[in-house]
């Protein structure tokens, strides 16, 4: 009796392998067609196909096709690349929702958000018409709507310096005394018989301007431009009685043209108000001494000099004017004057 030689067959790591992953990406691919990853579910039952013993030996025996190890291995890697693109993707459009959910439950705090503005006192009217404030808001929305207004137009009123008198009798020097930059006139009459002078000199010694230089008796004033805010002083040479009245005009209330001016002797003559453009002055002089008018405007800018003669005067200039607002003539005479303005 013959003995029959039975097959062994022999079970390696390799099929081991096939048989975990193979079950583990079937299991897979069942996942992910149930939670609605169809492609993915796709991808993953190809791979299960490519290293399952069972369906390689169906497709054998089928199809009369066998899948060498190699391409079994290119498959495995092709598909793990492919789910982890799509997973890439899944993770990408998930951390952008996750956002918008977050940014909206973000601008719904901020739409909850009330503001609670406080705001400060507004300031003072500045030249230029404008006033500001700030404003917070003490529940910090970081939002504006329904911010207040932080800035707002207004009439800038110009506060005129108070005059001074300043008084002595023979030579002095005065005490100190405040000036604005801008336009100052100095009143001033003396009634001694000798020599009569005043200058104004700034508080670091500058010389500013010669306020009057005559013999005898005087009463007239003179207009001085004030380039810087500060103290003052007069230096005073006299032989009597002596007083300067000073004004810092702001406030101004001036004559239309045409007009004529007249006067005598040395003086700053009254306001007036131009139109920018050519504008005619008509002046005369009777005296026998220096005669001369200048044009300077309300806020002490000089504009022109319009005449400078020795003697008797009867002449016109024409001056070309920037700008409208209001002016005014510095005169030094010894006689009857007079300007027409047209």
């Amino acid at each position: 009796m013959s003995k029959e030689k039975k097959e062994v067959k022999k079970i390696g790591a390799g099929l081991i392998f096939s048989w975990i992953f193979g079950i583990l990406f079937l299991l897979s691919a069942i996942g992910s067609i149930f939670s609605g990853q169809f492609f993915s579910g796709i991808i993953l039952f190809i791979m299960a196909g490519a290293i399952l013993p069972t369906a390689n030996k169906l497709l054998k025996e089928k199809q009369n096709i066998e899948l060498s190890r190699g391409l079994k291995i290119v498959i495995i890697i092709i598909g793990l690349i492919i789910l982890g693109i799509i997973s890439s993707s899944s993770s990408i459009d998930t951390n952008n929702y996750n956002s918008n959910e977050i940014n909206q439950e973000s601008n719904s705090q901020v739409n909850d958000c009330v503001p609670d503005w406080q705001c400060a006192s507004w300031s003072e009217c500045s030249e230029f018409g404008k006033q500001t404030r700030t404003c917070q808001d003490n529940n910090n929305c970081g939002t504006n709507p329904g911010k207040p207004a932080v800035t707002q137009t207004c009439t800038y009123v110009v506060v005129e310096p108070e005059p001074m008198t300043i008084s002595g009798n023979g030579q002095q020097a005065s005490s100190y005394f405040e000036l604005e930059k801008g336009l100052s006139i100095f009143k001033i009459d003396s009634g001694g018989s000798g020599h009569f002078s005043i200058v104004l000199y700034s508080e670091s010694g500058e010389y500013i301007d010669l306020l009057v230089n005559e013999i005898g008796s005087f009463d007239g004033s003179k207009l001085v431009s004030i380039d810087e805010s500060g103290k003052y002083l007069l230096d005073v040479s006299a032989d009597g009685s002596w007083e300067a009245y000073i004004t810092q005009p702001r406030n101004i209330e001036a004559n239309e043209v045409p007009l004529t001016l007249s006067g005598n002797g040395q003086e700053a003559s009254e306001f007036f108000y131009l139109n920018s453009g050519m504008r005619r002055f008509t002046m005369s002089h009777s005296g026998s001494g220096h005669f001369s008018m200048v044009l300077y405007s309300a806020e002490g800018d000089y504009i022109d000099l319009l005449v400078n003669e020795i003697g008797s005067f009867d002449g016109s200039k024409a001056v070309s004017l920037s700008k409208s607002g209001n002016y005014l003539l510095d005169v030094s005479a010894d006689g009857n004057w007079e300007a027409s303005i047209e």
